[in-house]
């Protein structure tokens, strides 16, 4: 794993993604701190990264149906908020 910073990764794209091409993985940093890891996909890594995020998504979806269930939830309706039409006076000192 090679790191490198976001500056680096801003000026000079094409060569960071070589970089990950070869090293398999590239950690970019801004502020000290790691943000994105590039890695280097094959067609199978991709399909098991989609079906992982929709396992995850799947796995919240029953967590909200169970809350449901047991009464911890609240309906939308009762947690709107009334908007209020501005006249046309309000709308033109807004813009200046």
């Amino acid at each position: 794993m090679k790191f490198v910073t976001s500056r680096e990764f801003i000026s000079q794209p094409l060569r960071i993604l070589k970089l990950a091409e070869k090293e398999n993985v590239v950690a970019v940093s801004a502020r000290g701190q790691t943000h994105y890891l590039i890695t280097r996909l094959e067609k199978d890594d991709l399909e098991d990264l989609i079906l992982a995020d929709h396992l995850e998504i799947e796995k919240d979806w029953r967590r909200s149906e169970r809350e449901f269930r047991q009464g911890k939830t609240i309906p939308l309706s009762s947690i709107k908020i009334p908007i209020k039409r501005r006249d046309k006076k309000e709308k033109s000192r807004r813009k200046r």
